[in-house]
């Protein structure tokens, strides 16, 4: 995709390559591009007006102006006029519905409204008060958050980025409070892979599945729903509720994580929660929970059970809380209470040495 910026007129010389005096050389024009005329506006050269000195054949048919894509202009141009019989060219204009989703390199694409299913590609894309039945988000995608619910999806979220390239969240104003939410039926599905969310980005999620896959997301986030979340960072709080599935491995949760929702299969396994001023890991409600192998380091409190029934502690290694290390629960087999020797804890290298 190609986009055309001018400051005045985009025009179209009259020149023997562009079909001057009836096509007597030449051929007609292709362009496959975006044109923007920001001063004036797309038209052409000789437009055979009698004040002009230039005057061409009678008539003056140059051809066809071929477009594939989209014109803006400040105002009104002209390609064809009624001088000298008949001036300039014929038009054959075709939208390029790629538009809908992502502009030309360079351009951006701002969207806001409603939209049935909003795709959006690589490339720049600013939303302001979107809704969508349905979103869609290729990998290299940078999507710009403009406002308090800047986006809200009713329905199914597929966000598709790669470890090379990620589809990236920020914020039009670093203080802006922007939160994506998606309020979803129990048909509905929400996945994440490879999704960085930088800013002021509260994430709300509520679906019949969803799947987190090494995302990372900068502040809170609550999801509601058969939950499967593998290798993310979490720099915020965290709600994780569900009634039926829930599956947390190999993720990082900076201040805390709260579990919900009276699941009947929940596992959390190989994870690490550090440095919350509050409880490392809160158990509010729950049918059946394994809490395995995990490190739970320098928290307020460790684990901390608000349920009647007991999870399944296996293996896990809660040290240097603030207060107790587990509340209304035991440690359970396997488990230690031993400094984990990060990388770097100060810089947030959670690695062991």
């Amino acid at each position: 995709m190609l986009g055309i910026v001018s400051g005045g007129d985009i025009l179209i010389k009259d020149n023997w390559a562009n079909g001057r005096h009836n096509r007597a050389q030449g051929s007609s024009i292709v362009i496959n591009a975006s044109l923007i005329a920001l001063g004036e506006s797309f038209t052409i050269e000789h437009q055979n007006d009698d004040r002009d000195a230039y005057q061409g054949t009678d008539p003056d048919e140059r051809g066809y102006i071929i477009l594939t894509c989209s014109i803006a202009q400040w105002r009104r141009g002209y390609v064809h006029r009624s001088n000298h019989t008949r001036t300039g060219y014929g038009k054959s204009y075709h939208y390029d519905f790629r538009l809908e989703f992502s502009g030309p390199p360079g351009f951006g694409a701002d969207f806001t409204g409603h939209y049935n299913h909003l795709r959006l590609e690589s490339g720049v894309s600013q939303l302001v008060g979107v809704t969508a039945n349905r979103l869609t988000i290729d990998a290299g995608a940078q999507i710009i958050l403009d406002g308090d619910s800047a986006l809200t999806v009713q329905g199914n979220i597929d966000l598709n980025g790669t470890a090379e390239n990620p589809i990236i969240f920020t914020t039009l104003e670093i203080d802006s409070a922007n939160i994506l939410i998606a309020v979803s039926d129990e048909n509905s599905h929400v996945n994440f892979s490879h999704v960085i969310f930088h800013g002021n980005i509260k994430v709300s999620l509520n679906s019949g599945t969803i799947d987190i896959s090494n995302s990372n997301f900068a502040q809170d986030v609550s999801f509601e729903g058969n939950l499967q979340v593998e290798s993310s960072v979490f720099s915020g709080e965290v709600s994780l509720t569900s009634f039926e599935i829930l599956t947390v491995r190999h993720s990082v949760f900076t201040k805390g994580v709260t579990i919900d929702g009276n699941t009947e299969d929940g596992r959390f396994i190989n994870n690490t929660v550090v440095g919350a001023h509050r409880e490392g890991l809160l158990l509010n409600q729950f049918r059946s929970l394994r809490i395995v192998n995990n490190i739970i380091f320098a928290n307020e409190w460790g684990i901390v059970n608000h349920d009647q029934e007991s999870p399944i502690l296996l293996y896990n290694d809660v040290f240097g809380s603030g207060q107790d290390d587990y509340i209304d629960c035991n440690a359970g087999e396997g488990s230690i209470s031993e400094d984990p020797l990060f990388v770097n804890f100060d810089e947030g290298d959670y690695e062991l040495v």
